[in-house]
């Protein structure tokens, strides 16, 4: 029974885990438009020294932020090597990119080249915006097939766990048929994982990925109820 228990928590802490790596990979993302668009308001500015400073600040915050998502990818351990080389060369690509625009910028003399800088950088984001996505999405749908693959391991990890349950604790009734609801609710988040990762649907799958992980948390949370009460 202990060993059962302590399958059942490992899966239940792959799966969080793997939640867990999507948040800033979601929040650059999002952050990609507004990128963007500050750039573009840059260029009704006429002061040449505050439209340097300003471009200079948002491609900083662009390459810090390719950090922060390269760094991501290249730390988890659950991604497969030829989705982590892809989504990394990619980032590095666009990256390399955004330095040279950098040096350029500042060597930028005259505000009618800050201006056409701008509208260069502007048009690169905007090219190679999809690309950045395009190698997210892939990192996101790779984790969804690994969660789903945990998910199923835990869904028949419980399955088996309660029918023991039930034998050995009866005093804990209550919290044995609220993990029984869970369970079905399991078999439903995975088929619902499943639609997504066939379509390959990004925002999807992340909303069900956060949706697994919380379920898998309260599931953990009445494992432990009833092992403290009953399995000591």
């Amino acid at each position: 029974m202990m060993l059962k228990k302590s399958l059942l928590k490992k899966s239940l802490a792959t799966i969080v885990a793997l939640t867990l790596f999507l948040a800033p990979i979601a929040t650059y993302t999002a952050q990609a438009g507004a990128l963007q668009d500050a750039i573009k308001k840059i260029v009704d500015n006429s002061d040449f020294d505050k439209v340097k400073a300003t471009v200079l600040a948002v491609l900083d915050t662009a390459i810090q932020k390719i950090d922060s998502v390269k760094g991501t990818i290249e730390n988890n351990t659950k991604l497969d090597a030829a989705v982590k080389q892809t989504a990394t060369q990619t980032l590095d690509r666009i990256r390399t990119s955004l330095v040279n625009y950098k040096s350029r910028v500042d060597g930028a003399k005259t505000i009618d080249e800050l201006r056409a800088l701008n509208k260069e950088i502007v048009a690169y984001i905007v090219e190679n915006k999809d690309a950045i996505k395009e190698s997210i999405r892939q990192t996101i749908v790779n984790i969804g097939e690994k969660a789903a693959t945990k998910a199923e391991e835990l869904r028949k990890k419980l399955d088996t766990l309660l029918a023991t349950l039930k034998v050995l604790c009866p005093s804990e009734k209550t919290t044995i048929e609220t993990l029984e609801n869970q369970l079905a609710e399991l078999r439903t988040e995975i088929d619902t994982l499943k639609t997504a990762l066939k379509s390959k649907d990004a925002t999807a799958i992340k909303k069900d990925l956060a949706d697994l992980g919380a379920l898998s948390q309260k599931i953990a949370a009445n494992v432990d109820t009833i092992s403290s009460a009953c399995l000591k």
